[in-house]
């Protein structure tokens, strides 16, 4: 989680009660971050919401 570079407290949660983001999450996140805007398209219950 910490290669997001989200607050530990944030991390720590997630980690907590997801365990590991998914593929959608993983790969959007990183674009998020840098600011860019994304758009992403993954089957209901992948994980877009919490990205």
């Amino acid at each position: 989680m910490q290669a997001f570079r989200f607050h530990p407290a944030v991390a720590r949660w997630f980690e907590q009660t997801f365990g590991s983001p998914t593929e959608p999450q993983a790969r959007g996140w990183p674009a998020i971050q840098s600011g860019g805007h994304v758009l992403i398209s993954a089957p209901t219950g992948s994980g877009k919401t919490l990205a």
